[in-house]
């Protein structure tokens, strides 16, 4: 509930981080060894790809 309330991480109690160097503006949220990589979609979170890190950032632009 609180990461759909901020997306964004403003209460800073969720490693996220904005991905930069994309052409589209993506978050990861990191939880453990795993990455979940997402972007806003007006008042929606759309999860494009979750994976070990080592897996994750493979496919970004």
């Amino acid at each position: 509930m609180i990461f759909a309330m901020a997306p964004y991480n403003d209460s800073h109690r969720l490693d996220t981080k904005r991905l930069t160097g994309t052409s589209r503006i993506y978050y990861r949220l990191r939880v453990g060894d795993y990455r979940a990589i997402y972007f806003l979609d007006e008042d929606r979170i759309k999860v494009v790809r979750i994976a070990t890190r080592s897996e994750a950032y493979s496919w970004l632009d």
